[in-house]
């Protein structure tokens, strides 16, 4: 695959990791180091990001709400052999019990995508929710 194929689908293996609860896949998608800048602080290396979003998916669990990740809008900012800056939408869907799914936030990622061996992982993400609007980036 090329390097957009392999960034986009890291993306959506995030996703649906998380949105069907199978949180062992989410490691594929990390560095070791990786660095994520939730609205809620900063937390550093795989293993803590990892507990970081078990906690956060127990509530939905707990709660029987289904999370529904949309994201698109995937932008390879700049790119180089080994690292990639990506910015892209997400539209964060919740269902509870039987009733229909509803939007619940909306947002972006600044990712910034390292080579690690044969794939693609995030090395640093930063969440940007309810849309809020930042005029700093970058596009080029």
């Amino acid at each position: 695959m090329s390097a957009r194929a392999d960034i986009e689908n890291c993306l959506y293996r995030y996703a649906w990791a998380f949105d069907m609860d199978r949180l062992t896949r989410l490691a594929e998608c990390f560095t070791e180091d990786i660095a994520t800048h939730f609205t809620s602080g900063l937390v550093v290396g795989r293993p803590e990001v990892l507990a970081d979003l078990e906690e956060r998916r127990a509530v939905f669990r707990r709660d029987d709400v289904v999370p529904w990740h949309l994201i698109n809008n995937v932008l390879i900012a700049q790119h180089s052999e080994d690292e990639a800056r990506v910015q892209s939408f997400f539209t964060f869907f919740i269902r509870r019990g039987a009733a229909p799914p509803e939007p619940s936030t909306l947002g972006y990622y600044e990712d910034t995508f390292v080579r690690d061996g044969s794939a693609w992982r995030i090395s640093i993400r930063r969440v940007v929710s309810g849309g809020t609007y930042r005029s700093d980036l970058d596009l080029a």
